[in-house]
């Protein structure tokens, strides 16, 4: 069992309609910071690699601008994917220096825009991906990665992240 916490930013793009604004804009784009947890359990570990199953979890906050109105977001996302992992942190007995992962999955999301016209709920899930690549940080290993999201809802969310973390 190995796991990591971290932060992110995450940007959303998505065809979102806002119905409910004075003006009739569209909610084009939204940018928010998150706090992650990734957990993963090695299912076949060989030399210096591994095979593992992986549920990064993220929440997070942020803020918006729409026309000229503004608000706050909040999200949340959970995933589950099968990761390939090679070199450092690939197993807990694994030295080498660097390392990466890559992995795919299925991820469902939550984001609720807090207008100053109203509220907007909205769900998002679909397939995604995520990669980066691990090395030593202050005496701990850390990790960079990239994450995407496409939804398969009719708002067709797509959600992009760059994620750092360490290793616990």
């Amino acid at each position: 069992f190995n796991h990591a916490v971290g932060f992110s930013i995450n940007y959303f793009q998505h065809k979102l309609a806002s119905t409910n604004s004075s003006d009739g804009s569209m909610l084009k784009d939204v940018i928010r910071g998150g706090v992650d947890y990734f957990p993963r359990i090695n299912i076949s570990e060989s030399g210096n690699a591994s095979v593992s199953i992986g549920t990064p979890l993220c929440i997070g906050l942020g803020s918006l601008k729409v026309s000229n109105e503004s608000g706050i977001v909040l999200a949340g996302d959970a995933s589950l994917g099968v990761y390939y992992n090679y070199g450092r942190a690939s197993s807990r007995d694994n030295e080498s220096k660097f390392g990466f992962f890559a992995g795919a999955g299925f991820s469902g999301g939550f984001t609720n825009l807090y207008l100053e016209y109203g509220e907007i709920h909205v769900s998002s899930y679909g397939p995604m991906g995520h990669a980066g690549v691990r090395m030593p940080f202050i005496g701990e290993t850390a990790s960079i990665g990239l994450f995407y999201r496409h939804g398969l809802e009719d708002d067709k969310f797509r959600t992009y992240g760059l994620k750092f973390a360490l290793d616990l």
